[in-house]
């Protein structure tokens, strides 16, 4: 490109002093064609730099209207909003270790919404009190036998030895643990297989004589003692069955759980009544008897951990 163009130039010149040599022979008066070149020069340099200006001065205009459209976009509003939030911000950067004080609620004072004005109202939940258990214990053989006499009226697991009644419990103690603080200084307190299988012997016994004797009562009013608060059936009729009057039996079942196990039943239908009132009437639809059922419930009883436990 740059000798084309050097290339145009040089004709370009010739042409120049060509025309000025027919002008000179025409005028009789011949130009410096050194200041003829210079001046053309000179005028296309300016003709340059007035477009390098203009488009300089067009680009200035753009970014000029560019600036000013986005300086209107700005809301001066939110930009003071803007720099009055940013300091909380560095304040909460520069100090992340300080402990937030949380307010007393105990100290608050809160009007009630009955009927009692100025009552204080605690926000806060109390601390839940913690229960205090222990793991349970079975019952030795004396405090056993004392048990079962009181739920019984006074009846004992015996057996008939040389014409004399004998407390099973004194003659099995080594048996079921007992010690003879020769070669065992420790009773042992488990509740194991072996225990159970003689507690149940001992229900079924004192169960049977108990209704034994309530029926002799009922039979011979002058020779027994009918005390409901002995009796399993209590007041009701023994061969009252529980679709006679349901809640004079349910009312039994609670007597009795209250006597042998020291749980007094809600009124009403609850899941622990249920349990017991489902093996009473289970024991009277298998022997067709009531009082089958309430053999049943005397030996569920005792038999309960409920009951030898503590």
């Amino acid at each position: 490109m740059s000798l084309q163009h050097s290339y145009f130039k040089n004709i370009k010149q010739i042409l120049v002093l060509a025309l000025l040599v027919m002008f000179s022979a025409c005028t009789g008066h011949i130009p410096d064609p050194v200041d003829e070149l210079d001046s053309q020069e000179t005028s296309e340099m300016s003709q340059m730099t007035e477009t390098t200006e203009t488009t300089e001065t067009t680009e200035t205009t753009e970014t000029t209207e560019t600036t000013e459209t986005t300086e209107t976009t700005v809301d001066p509003e939110t930009s003071e909003q803007t720099e009055q939030t940013t300091p909380p911000e560095e304040t909460v950067e520069q100090e992340p270790n300080e402990e937030e004080v949380e307010p007393n609620f105990d100290q608050i004072d809160r009007e009630s919404f009955g009927e009692d004005e100025g009552e204080v109202v605690h926000l806060l939940e109390p601390e839940a009190v913690p229960v205090l258990e222990r793991p349970r214990r079975r019952m030795n053989l004396e405090q056993l036998d004392r048990a079962i006499q009181q739920v019984s009226g006074g009846l004992v697991w015996s057996e008939r030895q040389n014409n004399n009644d004998v407390n099973l419990f004194e003659s099995l103690s080594s048996t079921l643990g007992k010690p003879d603080y020769i070669q065992q200084t420790h009773e042992d307190l488990t509740p194991s297989s072996l225990f159970i299988k003689f507690l149940d012997d001992a229900a079924r016994q004192v169960c049977g004589k108990r209704i034994d004797l309530d029926l002799e009562a009922i039979a011979n009013p002058q020779n027994g003692v009918n005390d409901p608060q002995i009796t399993l059936w209590g007041t009701l009729v023994p061969e009252e069955t529980s679709q006679a009057d349901a809640e004079a039996v349910n009312q039994q079942i609670r007597a009795l759980v209250l006597r042998f196990h020291s749980h007094d039943l809600p009124q009403g239908e609850s899941p622990r009544l249920a349990y017991w009132r489902w093996l009473f009437e289970t024991a009277s639809l298998v022997d067709h008897n009531p009082i089958s059922g309430w053999r049943a419930l005397c030996i569920g009883l005792i038999t309960h951990p409920d009951f030898y436990s503590y």
